[in-house]
């Protein structure tokens, strides 16, 4: 992060994002705690256009690694040469929000005969480990009222680091187990000078692929005619190589004299709190091994409680050496992989822990466990709710808990008066059932998916437009409740009590028999119209017609005084009534 920021905000709240301008380098474990031991080899992603390990890498907004070449030939493709879309997320991609990405070796931080810490595997939620596997954990220290969760040591928690105020990289512990810390510009500088090394080496690579090229293009007219693309992959190199050097000239600017003396004063403090912690030590030494110590050989009575008289003439008892009170906020005590990764002890052992030791100050600061398994999980509100310790984590992380075994470290009698072995075998017990739960889940959800594919082939050939095409991967497949015949519709409300008030009623010869109504015809869900439209209108224009033919006999034979009759049809049909 840049030096010159204010983070406080951060300390209160982890889900609060980073502003994006803030951040200067984005440090990446090239193994995360998900990888199995065999993928965490060679650790190192591959870039998505070029689909090798990146070289300068750059780190967009929406959080993929690409080769600063190859995003920079990627952004010239577009419409707009100011930004582009993501290839993976189609995010929108600029050139000024590129950051810079440094991979960071998990090591332990303190170097023991333990071994490594074994990961789980990313594709089950629980792996079982054999029990030769260790993990080698330390022991954090995180006040309540701060996200900076750090190992207790010399400097942790000291006036040197502040709870509250962001340390420094080159800060003990800081780089492994900090969410962010502050950058130096001779930390960038250096990274700079390294990328611009690789970028050297993948130019010069490039160029002697190119000269291959033309040699072998004087021999045939087209291949000289044609250009090559690895002289345009040389252009981009020569262009990330430029852009590498303006950032290397801007942080040097930022390299001022208050920031020197920044820094200078954050060494000495650490320098500081190094020696006075080492300090108590070897005077304890020195005065155990000295048999002159005026304090541990000498013949004085302990110091009792001074008598003081009161007004009521009862002594008061005056305490020399009052009650320490210790005023350092309520801290935090859990164990945390070495590595920094975010491997954490399961809640269960550490309660077991507490009973043998009595009191969290008293964990030893490192130790080694025996891995049982590893379970996965992610932050969310239930989990912040159960385990407080883990507040300082952002909403979504993944966590992995493991489940060791602590009875050597417990012993045998603590363990037996405990009853701790009923409550490890529940829990290996619940990990076993679950276990089958998710295989059995696998099973049949491969099964369903069988039956799926095999219901799309019984239903017919492809048709036309896809003949010969086979399904692909990450097509829908059509649900075989599809295929199922359905039910027809029920029938409306008003249509239902037509129907139903239509038969009901007599008809013209009356009402209606039952051997009629078992020899007649079933009736449709819903009945037709009589007549069609195009027959209404025919009968409506004779009618009209007979009307007019009607009025002009009417006005030849001549009108009298009575009114004429009025002629009366009656129809089954619509028509007109006069």
């Amino acid at each position: 992060m840049k030096p010159t920021g204010d983070y406080t905000v951060h300390f209160a709240d982890p889900d609060i994002f980073f502003q994006w301008e803030d951040i200067l380098q984005v440090l990446i474990p090239r193994s995360s705690a998900f990888a199995s031991a065999g993928t965490a080899a060679e650790g190192v992603t591959t870039c998505p256009i070029c689909l090798s390990p990146p070289t300068a890498p750059r780190m967009t907004k929406c959080g993929h690694v690409y080769c600063f070449p190859c995003i920079l030939h990627y952004l010239t493709l577009g419409d707009n040469t100011k930004w582009n879309r993501c290839p993976i997320c189609f995010d929108s991609v600029s050139e000024k929000q590129l950051k810079c990405v440094r991979w960071v070796d998990l090591v332990e931080t303190h170097s023991t005969s333990a071994r490594h810490e074994s990961t789980p595997d990313a594709s089950s939620g629980s792996d079982t480990l054999s029990s030769q596997r260790t993990i080698h954990m330390r022991l954090m220290y995180r006040p309540q009222l701060t996200t900076l969760a750090l190992p207790r040591s010399a400097t942790w928690p000291s006036a040197a680091m502040p709870p509250h105020q962001t340390p420094w990289h080159f800060a003990p512990d800081a780089s492994a187990f900090a969410r962010f810390v502050l950058a130096t510009p001779d930390m960038i500088i250096r990274h700079l000078e390294e990328e611009l090394v690789a970028l050297e080496v993948e130019r010069v690579s490039l160029a002697s692929y190119d000269t291959g090229s033309n040699l072998a293009g004087v021999i045939g007219a087209k291949a000289v005619s044609k250009p090559s693309s690895e002289s345009i992959g040389v252009t981009f190199v020569r262009a990330a190589e430029e852009r590498v050097k303006l950032q290397i000239e801007k942080a040097r600017a930022t390299d001022t004299e208050w920031l020197q003396d920044a820094v200078k004063r954050a060494e000495r403090d650490i320098a500081a709190a190094e020696r006075i912690a080492a300090r108590p030590k070897e005077s304890a030494a020195t005065l155990a091994d000295d048999p002159r110590d005026p304090i541990t050989n000498s013949d004085t009575p302990p110091v009792t409680p001074v008598s003081v008289p009161t007004p009521n003439g009862k002594p008061k008892r005056r305490n020399v050496n009052p009650p320490f009170r210790d005023s350092t906020p309520p801290t935090y005590h859990f164990y945390q992989a070495s590595t920094g990764q975010p491997v954490f002890l399961h809640p269960l052992d550490i309660r077991i822990l507490l009973a043998r030791f009595h009191t969290y100050d008293a964990f030893p600061p490192e130790l080694t466990f025996p891995v049982e398994a590893l379970d996965i999980g992610s932050v969310d509100h239930d989990l912040r709710k159960r385990c407080k310790y883990l507040g300082h984590l952002p909403e979504g992380g993944e966590v992995v808990f493991a489940q060791v075994n602590v009875k050597e470290i417990v012993g045998e009698d603590a363990w037996r008066e405990g009853g701790w072995e009923g409550l490890v075998d529940r829990r290996r017990r619940e990990r076993e059932g679950r276990t089958k739960r998710e295989e059995r889940d696998r099973v049949r959800a491969e099964e369903k998916e069988r039956e799926r594919v095999r219901i799309l082939g019984a239903f017919g050939p492809p048709s036309a437009g896809h003949s010969g095409a086979a399904i692909g991967v990450g097509e829908d497949i059509p649900d075989p409740e599809f295929f199922a015949p359905q039910p027809p519709p029920p029938l409306p409300e008003s249509d239902a009590e037509t129907t139903t008030q239509a038969s009901a009623q007599p008809s013209a010869w009356g009402p209606r028999s039952f051997a009629s109504a078992l020899h007649s015809a079933p009736s449709a869900r819903r009945q037709a119209p009589a007549v069609r439209e195009e027959d209404a209108w025919e009968v409506d224009m004779a009618w009209h017609d007979l009307e007019e033919q009607h009025a002009r006999n009417g006005a030849v034979s001549g009108g009298g005084k009575k009114g004429r009759k009025k002629l009366v049809l009656m129809g089954g049909g619509p028509g007109r009534r006069r």
